[in-house]
């Protein structure tokens, strides 16, 4: 019984967000007979001063858009009824895949998620589809600058800043950003948003926060332990929560970029 729960725990690490170009479609569809363009989505400069300093801080937007693949590995721990303890192998390829290879006392569970196919393999071997929403760069659930770097270089995210707000007794700026469309006020849309929690000193990303649109419940990941990898600042702490109570804690040891990871790497 606990195994399950935490099988359907654990999914909900990759609920944040639906998949996005389903809903940009339908939300920004242009009359056959019109050649407008979309208009660009509002950006308020604040907002935008700060994404910038925050991907400058990381070392540069030119550097975080480079990355085409990650892998990481390290130790994680899922808090449920008592806490399950392993090893962690976590890659990355572009914005179209990613995974998550467990290793728990009972085997190992993987996550992978690939051509906008969501699914998990159980310790016995058994794969089956996972049903829920895709995120719309599942990559950035560890790297969240990826998010950052993907908005800023397309037209169709609003950029706005909510303020100042305090976070463990540090001055964070509240940046959010959602897709954009001539139909601002769509839910489908609306569902989206995220906010990015920066502090307003190093500008590092301290947070994001988004609902998941199906539960309503608010998904927290909160990043610490900054480190100089290869250039870039990266978190090696990522604690996430879902309506405050705790999900996983992952502490990577290690993380590699550009390692020329193939598409076949990501199938179960």
């Amino acid at each position: 019984m606990r195994l399950l729960r935490t099988s359907t725990f654990i999914g909900l690490l990759f609920l944040s967000f639906p998949i996005l170009a389903q809903h940009i479609q339908q939300s920004t569809v242009i009359p056959e007979q019109s050649t407008a363009p979309p208009p660009p989505a509002p950006r308020d400069p604040t907002a935008m001063s700060i994404v910038n300093q925050a991907l400058a801080a990381a070392g540069g937007i030119n550097a975080v858009s480079a990355i085409r693949d990650y892998s990481a590995s390290g130790n994680i721990t899922y808090h449920w009824q008592q806490d399950v303890q392993g090893t962690v192998n976590i890659t990355a390829l572009g914005q179209i895949a990613f995974r998550i290879d467990a290793t728990m006392p009972t085997g190992v569970r993987s996550w992978a998620i690939d051509k906008g196919a969501y699914q998990t393999k159980n310790e016995q071997g058994v794969v089956m589809p996972v049903r829920g929403q895709i995120p719309i760069i599942p990559g950035s659930l560890i790297l969240p600058h990826l998010h950052l770097a993907t908005a800023l270089n397309a037209a169709f995210f609003r950029f706005s800043y909510q303020g100042l707000a305090q976070l463990g007794g540090r001055s964070v700026h509240d940046i959010q950003i959602v897709p954009w469309s001539s139909n601002a006020k769509n839910p489908a849309v609306q569902s989206l948003a995220k906010d990015f929690f920066i502090d307003a000193t190093t500008f590092q990303i301290v947070q994001t926060q988004d609902v998941i649109s199906s539960t309503r419940a608010i998904h927290m990941v909160v990043y610490s332990d900054y480190r100089s990898q290869n250039g870039m600042l990266v978190p090696f702490a990522i604690d996430q929560a879902i309506s405050g109570q705790p999900i996983s804690s992952i502490r990577l040891s290690q993380i590699s970029f550009n390692t020329g990871l193939q598409e076949s790497r990501f199938g179960l």
